[in-house]
């Protein structure tokens, strides 16, 4: 609250922030997006300490950045989940010829203000990762972005970015096990969801 509170960006700038940790949903509420749990003792109800991503987003959308970049690997479903930990992930790895300085541009620089909502699962899905590489939606949205950087791509958007790492993420879902036994009906199903706004 603190740092939201005190964000004062320029209409030059560019925000970014990321939420990785425990999320849920409320049936009840009806929401798209996940809710943070920013509890601090386990003895405290998530009912008195969390904060939907989406409120977050628009509350940082209104400071007038340039740029927003929105994001919460975390799981959406019931409360007393937890998330998945998958096995490693084969290192995918980014074209590592060097940034197109006019792509980077082109997606950190729009002449449109914009600002972008990210999160790891769908309504009523764990996000699924593992010890080395922390959340798989953050790891492949890293690696999308890094190549959509590349010198070898060209008209590069943000559609194309999370396009790429929702995909690579679903798959990779789809090679782990959310619960026991290791059965076909406990495979993992993780569809990452965003929206996009324009100023």
């Amino acid at each position: 609250e603190q740092a939201l509170n005190t964000l004062r960006p320029s209409p030059n700038d560019i925000v970014i922030f990321t939420y990785s940790g425990h999320g849920f949903t409320i049936p009840k509420e009806n929401r798209k997006f996940p809710n943070l749990d920013l509890r601090s003792l386990p003895s405290q109800s998530y009912l008195d300490y969390y904060r939907n991503i989406e409120d977050i987003f628009n509350e940082i959308k209104k400071k007038g950045a340039r740029f927003n970049l929105v994001i919460s690997d975390c799981c959406n479903n019931d409360p007393n989940s937890s998330n998945t930990v998958g096995s490693d992930i084969a290192q995918t790895r980014s074209s590592g010829l060097g940034w197109n300085m006019e792509n980077c541009k082109r997606l950190f620089l729009n002449d449109k203000p914009m600002s972008i909502l990210l999160s790891s699962a769908d309504v009523g899905e764990k996000a699924s990762g593992n010890i080395t590489f922390g959340g798989f939606f953050s790891y492949y949205f890293k690696v999308a972005m890094e190549n959509h950087f590349s010198s070898f791509k060209s008209n590069v958007t943000w559609e194309d970015v999370i396009a790429d790492a929702r995909k690579q993420t679903s798959e990779k879902a789809e090679l782990t096990y959310c619960s026991k036994p290791y059965i076909p009906e406990n495979i993992c199903r993780q569809h990452p969801i965003y929206k996009i706004a324009y100023q």
